[in-house]
């Protein structure tokens, strides 16, 4: 039976654009698991803090752990991590990058012992997460010289974890004039739908 862990970092609800491609993958990868489970954390319902000194002296074992309602709740999010088979990342693009909601979210995940650890031969992911979804969406367009600077780091931390494969379709231009923005989202749509195809063929 899989799992997939599927995580909101929109601040908007009902007109959210990566809200409406997760929703769009949920729909078909409940279809092709019927049997399987999914997770939810909303970001925007439920925003985990930002990081304090006494939660990372907890995180680099100079605290009590325990001793700190951040390092509690990290344990419970790396926990949701490691019931995933598959995760679903679904985020706007702000200023550039991700929500801040979501960068406290990888603050908390990311963390030596529990997801990655290290030797002499460097740093090694402990997730057992087979595959990654990154369903992202900006206002600005990439050929107008607007940047992404989200899917690479999430990609970076997410291959840190030991995520190696990791999937993104960036719906770009939901403010942008050109009357076009109906055909994007359905080409983000079809791109969405052919990753199911292919999983079925396979």
């Amino acid at each position: 039976m899989k799992t997939l862990l599927r995580i909101d970092a929109s601040a908007r609800r009902s007109e959210s654009y990566s809200r409406r491609l997760g929703d769009h993958f949920e729909t078909s990868w409940r279809s092709t698991y019927p049997e399987g489970v999914v997770l939810t954390r909303d970001l925007a319902l439920d925003p985990p803090p930002h990081l304090t000194d006494e939660t990372i002296r907890i995180f680099v074992g100079e605290g009590s752990v325990g001793g700190a309602a951040g390092a509690d709740l990290s344990e419970s999010l790396i926990d949701e991590m490691r019931k995933a088979d598959e995760v679903l990342i679904c985020s706007p693009i702000y200023n550039f990058g991700m929500p801040s909601t979501l960068k406290a979210y990888v603050d908390h995940v990311v963390r030596y012992g529990y997801t990655f650890t290290q030797d002499e031969k460097g740093f090694h992911g402990m997730l057992n997460t087979k595959a990654a979804w990154l369903l992202t969406a900006q206002g600005g367009m990439a050929r107008f010289g607007v940047p992404d600077f989200q899917a690479p780091a999430l990609g970076a931390v997410l291959k840190h974890m030991s995520v190696a494969n990791i999937h993104h379709i960036a719906l770009e231009g939901t403010v942008y004039p050109d009357g076009a923005l109906g055909e994007r989202l359905a080409g983000a749509l079809a791109g969405i739908d052919r990753w199911f195809n292919l999983a079925e063929k396979a």
